[in-house]
């Protein structure tokens, strides 16, 4: 038996079939992601794995065929600080500006980017599209994000914060300034992290066309939308199902 650290996230799956329901994953401390099961028992709607969801934890098992972990027993680690204090995150590459897209949101400077990762691991088959928005000076939070989201932003159906709570599954990075420095620093989602970080994102609240014209794209859907559409190549693209 091995043992694994990292949070456990419980998925839903609903696609209309047999298989639909609740599974569990572990995301390890270096960022990969395995399915969690128990022997003689379905990896759907397993309850065992309910009370360890988005909890800091060491799993005991066996990898099986590198996707899933053949679970023996999981152990929640307490008191855990979720800032990733150890050297497996590397610092993300983002695209200069003059190389992406307009800035989505700014007032006397950015207060909301759509960036691309130009992280050479970060091939084709993984997300590469990112939001980046502003908390205070010199402090900045990214979040992966997809076609399909930006479209429902544009829309309307969702504000700035929401965008970056949908993604609550996936690791935030918070950008540093310091000393003309910049420090990327990876967090977990948690009630703290809410109330301290994303509840202060500047213009959380907002929805993209009850900001004043001189703070947005005048026409997102030509200016941002059309060129994913045409020029951006990504895994989780949802735009040709639209």
């Amino acid at each position: 038996m091995e043992k694994y650290k990292g949070v456990i996230i419980i998925k839903g799956m609903f696609g209309g079939s047999k298989s639909d329901g609740y599974k569990a994953y572990l995301v390890t401390d270096d960022f990969k992601n395995y399915q969690l099961y128990r022997k003689d028992t379905l990896d759907i709607n397993d309850e065992y794995f309910y009370s360890f969801n988005k909890k800091s934890v060491e799993v005991i098992g066996e990898i099986q065929r590198d996707k899933w972990i053949l679970v023996d027993s999981v152990i929640e680690i307490k008191d855990e600080i979720s800032e990733n204090e150890n050297q497996s995150f590397h610092p993300i590459k983002f695209a200069k500006p003059e190389e992406g897209f307009p800035q989505l949101i700014n007032s006397e400077g950015s207060i909301l980017e759509l960036v691309e990762s130009k992280d050479p691991e970060n091939d084709l088959t993984k997300e590469r599209l990112y939001l980046k928005a502003f908390i205070e000076p010199g402090k900045s939070i990214y979040a992966k994000v997809n076609e399909t989201t930006l479209l429902l932003f544009f829309q309307g159906r969702l504000s700035v914060k929401e965008l970056f709570l949908l993604r609550n599954d996936e690791i935030y990075i918070i950008e540093e300034s310091l000393n003309n420095k910049k420090k990327q620093t990876p967090f977990y989602f948690s009630e703290n992290f809410l109330q301290d970080t994303i509840n202060k994102i500047q213009c959380g609240n907002e929805h993209y066309y009850s900001l004043p014209k001189d703070m947005r794209i005048e026409d997102p859907f030509q200016e941002v939308m059309k060129k994913l559409e045409l020029y951006w190549s990504n895994a989780h693209s949802a735009l040709n199902g639209l």
